[in-house]
């Protein structure tokens, strides 16, 4: 019997020890389960941390140069692109004659499209009349807000003498008008038309209502002595530059920048 028992207890024994094998086995294994999920959570939160914008990303950019007084923010009030077959250009002229009708009529639209806008304009020729001698000049005069400009107007030797429809050549004067209304449009229309969004903010100088300066020749552009400027480079960049831009005057009286 005491044999038996013996035998029998030693087997319990075994299944114990390979029980307790079993359990630190186990134990261990959750330990590195824990331990590699903590990691895991650790590298996330590092990679979360190295993914975030710097805080400098949305910083104001650094502008370089001086802002020019008048900011342009739209088009102007009153400016028209074209004066060809408006009222404005016909009003006040004589009817009677035909010659002097078209010629004044010319010189007011000249006159308006330098000024791009309405004012008190007056035009008149010697003696009130077109002289249609072949190669004569007529001395006419155009008086806008104050300012006086002379044109000269010259028939053509080929038209026939005394016709109803003559041709002529219009030459400018040395002085020409310029206004801020016209320099102010022009100058925004050339920033608001690129559609790249290089340049925005378009200013200019304070320039006079109206003013008279010497006009360009055929071979080169007068300087105005004003400026406008715009704001270059694309919006983001972290620095930009005022870029200033001359306002300049061709032979015709029109007005262009460099």
């Amino acid at each position: 019997m005491t044999k038996r028992t013996g035998q029998a207890t030693r087997p319990l024994r075994r299944l114990a020890v390979v029980f307790a094998v079993l359990s630190s086995v186990l134990a261990v294994t959750g330990l590195a389960a824990c331990t590699d999920d903590k990691g895991a959570e650790g590298d996330a939160s590092a990679t979360t941390a190295l993914s975030s914008p710097p805080a400098s990303a949305s910083a104001s950019p650094t502008i370089v140069g001086t802002a020019r007084p008048v900011a342009l923010t739209g088009p102007q009030p009153g400016w028209v692109s074209s004066w060809l077959d408006r009222d404005e250009a016909k009003q006040g002229v004589p009817t009677g004659d035909p010659a002097l009708y078209s010629v004044l009529i010319d010189l007011r639209q000249r006159v308006l499209t330098m000024a791009g806008a309405v004012g008190e304009l007056n035009a008149r020729c010697e003696n009130d009349r077109i002289n249609l001698t072949p190669g004569a000049v007529t001395q006419c005069s155009t008086v806008y807000n104050g300012l006086e400009m002379v044109w000269a107007v010259t028939v053509s030797r080929d038209s026939p003498p005394n016709s109803m429809f003559v041709s002529y050549r219009v030459s400018p004067p040395p002085v020409v008008l310029l206004t801020a209304a016209n320099v102010y449009q022009l100058f925004w229309r050339t920033t608001a038309a690129n559609t790249m969004k290089t340049i925005d903010d378009p200013r200019c100088d304070e320039i006079p209502a109206s003013v008279l300066v010497t006009r360009g020749t055929p071979y080169e552009n007068a300087d105005t002595g004003y400026r406008c400027q715009f704001l270059g480079g694309a919006v983001g960049d972290p620095v930009r530059r005022r870029v200033d831009q001359r306002v300049m005057v061709r032979d015709t009286g029109s007005v262009t920048f460099s």
